[in-house]
């Protein structure tokens, strides 16, 4: 092929290629309005969360249909101390963005500081602005990939009972606000932790899911828990009712043959980069 028609060739594939990272970013980013489904996977607990008791704290996942997507699916809420008011209106962005924290190319959070981030907003307004042990946490990059981490190994289990879900609900709140999420038994103290044994069950898993997270070795969510690890595209869902409903994030699980934004633009890089190669060898 000659050079002329080669660097065509490649013009063709990269304007296909920067259109669809257009399109896959846009698709991330629209507005909506949220409804219940009617179906969840609720469990119990007594919390303290910051200065609010929370007695009998119904907590998990709940099944829920976006109209603007067409689609229904489960998500988790990011915000325990606001009411969820379904049907309410909604803005998206994935999470990377609500958490305001850059990603290689592997997905992992490398830098940022999420001091310009919709999670900073959220979790310095009220009422999180005047609760001092539960509020925003300004190492996002590490709280990223930790969520990453939690949804990758645990979500899947999360969703085989109420008891794992609401333990699953519980710790994406432990890791969200509580700066003390890293140390022993942190469900029995800290910003957020269960007051009392009533509902023994769920924190004992909820335990399970933190050692993991808090072990320095990964596989240990494999050796001692016996779960495999998933990829997941992340999709955070803010309110812009008024009065404000709870923030929520939905996954969908990501598979070989759908590329992430990302790995599309490195492959169109390695492309320019065979492209200009031959240009000069001719």
């Amino acid at each position: 092929m000659s050079t002329a028609a080669l660097t065509k060739t490649f013009a063709t594939l990269g304007a296909s290629l920067g259109i669809a990272v257009l399109s896959m970013g846009s698709a991330l980013a629209y507005n909506t309005s949220l409804s219940s489904a009617g179906t969840n996977r609720y469990g119990q607990a007594d919390l303290q969360i910051g200065a609010y008791t929370k007695t009998g704290q119904t907590m998990g996942a709940s099944l829920v249909n976006d109209s603007t997507a067409g689609q229904q699916f489960w998500v988790y809420c990011v915000d325990p101390l606001t009411t969820s008011k379904l049907t309410s209106t909604y803005s998206t962005a994935s999470l990377d963005s609500f958490m305001g924290v850059t990603l290689d190319s592997g997905g992992t959070a490398t830098s940022g500081n999420g001091a310009a981030s919709a999670y900073k907003t959220l979790y310095t307004s009220s009422p999180y602005s005047t609760v001092d042990s539960y509020e925003y946490k300004s190492g996002t990059v590490s709280l990223y990939n930790n969520l990453v981490e939690l949804y990758g190994y645990a979500y899947k289990d999360s969703m085989t009972s109420n008891t794992k879900s609401a333990a699953f609900q519980y710790v994406l709140w432990e890791l969200l606000g509580d700066a003390n999420s890293g140390v022993a038994d942190p469900t029995k103290s800290g910003g957020a932790y269960f007051s009392n044994t009533n509902y023994e069950s769920v924190r004992t898993q909820a335990e399970k899911y933190l050692d993991a997270l808090n072990n320095a070795n990964e596989s240990f969510w494999t050796s001692s828990l016996g779960l495999t690890k998933s990829a997941y595209n992340y999709k955070v869902y803010k309110s812009t009712a008024s009065p404000s409903s709870q923030a929520f994030v939905a996954v969908t699980e990501r598979t070989s043959s759908v590329p992430e934004p990302g790995s599309i633009a490195l492959a169109f890089a390695a492309f320019g980069a065979v492209a200009y190669t031959r240009r000069r060898k001719q």
